[in-house]
């Protein structure tokens, strides 16, 4: 199925990630990730990779960020929404995402 994102437009920032477009599955994103690396070639690695890599802290931060590359390249964002979804994910998403590694 073909998706045009350009022709989305975004939700606007709220206090959790939005929604991707069109009901793509973020799980299916990073399981193509997963598999374009490799990872499931080591074994020992695949367990950890996926308590991380698949967390709810993850799939927020792939939320954001297509979002925010969205405003950058097909939409005139509302001023302060790209500074809002980089800085959260500067701040908030990736500090809880390495807690779980610590």
């Amino acid at each position: 199925k073909l998706i045009f994102v350009e022709m989305e437009e975004y939700p606007g920032f709220t206090e959790v990630p939005s929604p991707l477009p069109q009901k793509i599955e973020t799980l299916s994103i990073l399981k193509i990730v997963t598999s374009a690396i490799k990872i499931t070639e080591k074994p020992g690695l695949m367990r950890e990779w996926r308590t991380l890599f698949f967390s709810q802290e993850s799939q927020d931060i792939v939320h954001d960020i297509f979002w925010w590359f969205f405003l950058r390249k097909f939409q005139k964002p509302p001023q302060e929404s790209p500074n809002f979804v980089y800085e959260r994910e500067l701040r908030e998403k990736t500090s809880q995402l390495f807690q779980r590694v610590a």
